[in-house]
């Protein structure tokens, strides 16, 4: 009930805000512009509460203003049915939105929605080339993903050394399936192939380390929740 009560007390808030920045906007619409990230926190409150049709639409005035975490959150609540239909459609053009502002997560479920024909014409190319964009930020389900992607040879040529590599690095960031599948994989490499494959995921690890984690925002985010 407590957590109810804030929930309300905080549309309410926005409310009389809204209210406020409607007189505002007749003097100066710099100073009335909306708050993206104040409504994708009433959203995250609304959505934690159960409350999914409302949290939407909070979710929805975000990402139209172009915060990625909003659209992010708005594709996957399209892709699963949460408080509307489901959509791919929608799903797919948000998690687009996202995707090209840099969001891993995004990056990394439209990939997935290539790779498996999820309201969009399969390609694994295309998939290739977001999975390796969010792989390449340090995100270990696309790094498992395009592992397997190279493991199986799809979208690209059969490559059990780059798959063991990036099946490796997946497996150092906690990647809970990445470890039994690529000492499943080793059964087709030689010691040498094994070898380069793990020389190749140190030496990226490396440069990854060296110029990407100084920002905070590098690899997986404590909150990462796959749409699968």
């Amino acid at each position: 009930m407590d957590s109810l009560n804030h929930v309300i007390g905080r549309i309410m808030n926005k409310a009389l805000r809204i209210f406020w920045l409607a007189i505002l906007l007749c003097f100066d619409p710099v100073l009335a512009m909306a708050d993206p990230q104040e409504d994708f926190e009433v959203g995250l409150e609304l959505y934690d509460a159960g409350n999914h049709r409302e949290a939407l639409k909070w979710f929805g005035s975000a990402a139209e203003q172009g915060l990625a975490q909003a659209q992010l959150k708005l594709g996957a609540m399209f892709f699963n049915g949460l408080g509307v239909d489901k959509d791919y459609g929608q799903a797919l053009f948000w998690f687009t939105k996202a995707a090209e502002r840099g969001d891993p997560e995004a990056q990394t479920n439209l990939g997935y929605m290539y790779d498996k024909a999820f309201g969009v014409q399969q390609d694994f190319k295309q998939a290739i080339a977001w999975y390796r964009k969010a792989a390449e930020q340090g995100y270990a389900n696309a790094q498992f993903d395009l592992g397997m992607m190279y493991y199986e040879g799809l979208g690209v040529i059969q490559d059990y050394v780059e798959a063991h590599k990036w099946l490796n690095i997946a497996a150092s960031n906690g990647h809970p399936e990445a470890a039994s599948s690529r000492e499943h994989g080793e059964k087709r490499m030689t010691n040498a192939q094994i070898a380069e494959a793990q020389k190749r995921a140190s030496e990226w690890q490396g440069e990854f380390e060296k110029h990407q984690c100084k920002d905070d925002g590098c690899g997986p985010r404590a909150d990462f929740k796959p749409i699968r």
